[in-house]
């Protein structure tokens, strides 16, 4: 995260200039050397490939010459990689492989960084979170009956809190696309600085928004709403609905 290098940062944090095909495949196909003679590759080139895999097929103009066959290749080097998955994001993460879960079966109490979408019936039936998590890449507390998120600080993607009954979102710092609120039991925003996309507050119990200091999207509310965004950089348009 850019904002406070404490927390852990997102592969695809790197703003990738999208525009310049030539120059990722370049230091993509260079990377890809190093993993064919199986050299080790550094922690800048990991955030680089799984950047990649997370911003650019998103971000890469329709019709740019050349972005195609840079998300083929994105996708031949990421299969190369897949034996070493955990141990890149490990790696990246600085934290033990065990410590890495790549899918919502793999999480365990020991588990500090999920790189997967943290939702689905299993989670509808766990009451806490696991007791180290700090990083997924979604959530979806939908009727979860999870009421407080733990040691979680980053929602590296979408966050929907409809009919969760999670009060405070502390100690979370970062929602890193759309924030769904409406119809939760969310009153606080808690120490939330920064959400990537959309918010949504239309029916929603939140009174205080805490920390929160940016959103990158509209932001959208009940008409007659009472809470003050006036301190908040919001790239898109405050919406009553």
């Amino acid at each position: 995260m850019k904002e406070n290098k404490e927390h852990f940062e997102n592969p695809g944090d790197d703003d990738f200039d999208v525009t310049s095909i030539d120059s990722l495949t370049d230091k993509l196909s260079e990377i890809e050397r190093k993993i064919d003679d199986k050299k080790p590759i550094s922690k800048e080139e990991v955030g680089f490939i799984y950047g990649l895999k997370y911003t650019v097929p998103d971000s890469v103009v329709i019709g740019n010459s050349g972005s195609g066959e840079l998300v083929k290749h994105m996708s031949r080097v990421l299969l190369k990689r897949k034996p070493e998955e955990k141990q890149d994001y490990a790696i990246f993460f600085d934290c033990k492989e065990s410590e890495v879960a790549v899918t919502f079966d793999d999480i365990h109490d020991n588990t500090i960084i999920a790189m997967c979408n943290f939702e689905g019936p299993k989670l509808i039936k766990m009451k806490s979170m696991p007791k180290k998590l700090k990083y997924v890449l979604g959530a979806r507390f939908n009727n979860s009956p999870i009421k407080d998120l733990g040691v979680l600080e980053i929602i590296a993607h979408g966050a929907y809190f409809t009919y969760s009954k999670i009060k405070d979102l502390t100690p979370l710092t970062k929602i890193g696309s759309n924030a769904y609120f409406s119809q939760s039991d969310t009153e606080s925003l808690g120490s939330l600085r920064y959400i990537g996309g959309d918010a949504y507050f239309e029916k929603s119990k939140v009174q205080d928004l805490g920390a929160l200091v940016f959103v990158g999207g509209d932001v959208l509310v009940d008409k007659n709403s009472k809470l003050d965004f006036s301190n908040i950089e919001i790239e898109g348009k405050i919406i009553e609905k």
